[in-house]
Formats: C-alpha cells, sequence, structure tokens
C-alpha cells in the first residue's frame, strides 16, 4: 500500500517487552534494568555518520537563500503529493531548502518543518499562529538525535547508556521528543534556558520506521544541516491535522508551502497502536538535569509534556532502562 509496510519483527518484540513490564509495573514490582551493549561514548560526528547529516550549521548554498515563489502546477492537484512519490519527496525536500515550508506526514499525524534559520521560523510562526520568540523544537532521523546532545553535560546521575537505549526503544514504536542539553553544532536560537540550565534542546522525531524519514533525510542533504524546525501543523485556533485532507485544506493555497501527505493516513494511525491520535501531541522526557531519585532508588526522569503515548506506558519503558519517571509540574498536553 505504496509507502506502508508491515510493523517490524523488531518493534512486534518492543511491544510484547513493554506488554510484560507494564504488568510487572500494575503487579507493584519494579522491571529490572536491562543491560545494554552500546558504547561508553557516542561523539556527534559518529552519530550523523552514515546519514549524510555530520554538518555543523545551516546552509549557506544559494538554493538556501532563494526566495520562496508561486504554486507551481505540480503542487495544485486536488490530492496531496505523498511520502510514497519518490519524485515529490524530492521536491519537497528542494522547496524546503529554498526556505518554504512543508507539512507532511509526520508518525500518525502531521506536522510543519522548515529550515532552522530564523527567518524561516518566523514565517512559519505567521502560519501557524505561533508567537514570535517561542522556544523551538528540532527535529532529525532517529540515528542522527544523539549528535544534537552535549552528553558530557549530563546530570552524573543519568547513565547515558540507559538513555540511549531507553531513546532507542522508544522511537521504535512511534514519535516522541526529548530535552536535553544542547550540543555545540545547535545555533542558540534553537536553544532554550530550563530549570536553570543554559542551551537546552528539544527534539522530536517522527519514530525509526516513520516513511517521513526519507523526505527529513533529503531535506537535511539539501540544506546541509543536522536538525530542521518542527511545530505541529494547523492554522491559528484550530487543533493540529491529523490527515492529508485537512492539511491541504489549510495550507493548500499558501504560496510557500508545500504538503506532502501520508499515502494512507489510517494506515499511518494503525502503524502506531499505542499512541493516541492528532490533536494528541507527541510526549516529551527531559534529562537535561537530575531531578532525584524514585521507586527502587532509581533515577528520575522529568516527563515535560503528556501526550500520545501514556504516561504509564512511558514509566514502563523508563522502568526497564532504569529510570523512574516524574511528570513536570504542569505537564499537560499542549500543542507543541
Amino acid at each position: 500500500m505504496g509507502d506502508e509496510q508491515a510493523v517490524p519483527a523488531r518493534t512486534v518484540a518492543t511491544r510484547a517487552a513493554v506488554r510484560q513490564a507494564m504488568a510487572e509495573v500494575a503487579a507493584g514490582t519494579d522491571p529490572a534494568p536491562r543491560d545494554t551493549a552500546l558504547p561508553d561514548t557516542t561523539p556527534a560526528d559518529t552519530a550523523l555518520s552514515g546519514t549524510g547529516l555530520s554538518g555543523t550549521g545551516l546552509s549557506d548554498t544559494a538554493a538556501a537563500r532563494a526566495v520562496p515563489g508561486a504554486v507551481d502546477p505540480g503542487w495544485a492537484a486536488a490530492r496531496p503529493p505523498t511520502l510514497a512519490d519518490a519524485a515529490a519527496v524530492r521536491l519537497a525536500a528542494a522547496d524546503l531548502a529554498a526556505g518554504r515550508v512543508v507539512v507532511h506526514g509526520f508518525a500518525h499525524g502531521y506536522a510543519l518543518t522548515a529550515r532552522a534559520d530564523r527567518e524561516v521560523i518566523a514565517r512559519a510562526g505567521r502560519l501557524t499562529g505561533r508567537p514570535d520568540g517561542r522556544p523551538c523544537a528540532v527535529t532529525t532521523v532517529p540515528s542522527a538525535i544523539r549528535g544534537l546532545f552535549d552528553w558530557s553535560r549530563l546530570p552524573a546521575t543519568l547513565p547515558r547508556r540507559q538513555i540511549w537505549a531507553l531513546i532507542d526503544e522508544l522511537y521504535e514504536l512511534g514519535p516522541f521528543g526529548f530535552r536535553g542539553p544542547a550540543a555545540e553544532r545547535v545555533p542558540g536560537h534553537l536553544t532554550a534556558e530550563a530549570d536553570g540550565v543554559p542551551r537546552t534542546v528539544r527534539v522530536i522525531a517522527p519514530g525509526r520506521h516513520c516513511p517521513s524519514n526519507a523526505f527529513l533525510t533529503a531535506a537535511l542533504t539539501r540544506t546541509g544541516a543536522g536538525l530542521l524546525f518542527v511545530t505541529a501543523a494547523h492554522r491559528p485556533g484550530e487543533p493540529p491535522y491529523g490527515c492529508g485532507e485537512s492539511a491541504r485544506a489549510g495550507f493548500g493555497g499558501e504560496p510557500d508551502v508545500r504538503v506532502l501527505a501520508h499515502a494512507d493516513d489510517a494506515a499511518a494511525r494503525l502503524r502506531h497502536p499505542f499512541h493516541a491520535p492528532a490533536p494528541v501531541p507527541v510526549s516529551v522526557i527531559a534529562f537535561h538535569r537530575a531531578a532525584g531519585h524514585g521507586r527502587a532508588d532509581l533515577p528520575v526522569l522529568t516527563l515535560e509534556r503528556a501526550g500520545s503515548l501514556s504516561e504509564d506506558h512511558i514509566r514502563s519503558l523508563a522502568a526497564r532502562n532504569g529510570f523512574a519517571l516524574s511528570p513536570a509540574p504542569g505537564a499537560v498536553r499542549a500543542g507543541g
């Protein structure tokens, strides 16, 4: 069915492990932390190697400086181009590099993605009603996420290998977000002080099995940067869009916006059975600061934003990887 594929065996195994862990939590026992065989360190360039995303800044190429133009006939069809169309993916990536924004299928919903320089972010904010100066989220492909964080600034009580294992498990299941200390390669306007910790970055990615990773890879390669700006796809006063038709209705008339739909929205939602559908946003965990210890003296991670993956589900996975979970004060389901 176009870009929709069968659920991989690794995902099935992960889901089985999740059910077991949740049963253990419900029974009042603490799942034992899993032993991981991950290396002790992951330099940023190593994390980005093999992805074509090892650049350290935003592109200064002529394509990146191009001025957005009028709607071309190929994007004016009644049915939006889809993530299953390789030519449409290449065109959308080129348009993003030229300064346009792209509304595209993102896991079980839709996101608005753009170059991460200030003027493009400001234009995207005007389209969505996002306040100017509001802290940003960034996205990349899951394999490049580690390179966006400065692991040397990780609190000593939070073992990095266990965080890496948790990141991998969560991205097997679908979309998720993390806040941590920002790597030097992350421009300052994409970072924020959080809980007294300077230069943190929130990274939101669609999950390892989302077809949008092909588009993100092409866009990252075109821009020469290791990250892109991302926010929820919606117009001012409206909830985030959950289907290609809504995305097209909301943004299709904008000359500087491209819409790249899921080939099958229903199949995209079915691929993420543990995630609540749009307009519920993506859940976010923070590891930029130590938040004490929880049950069984496990170090605590902070649930910064409650979202599409339930708190109980996240807690069970955190426990399997050696962490307790504590919601941040006021952690509620809110827009991206």
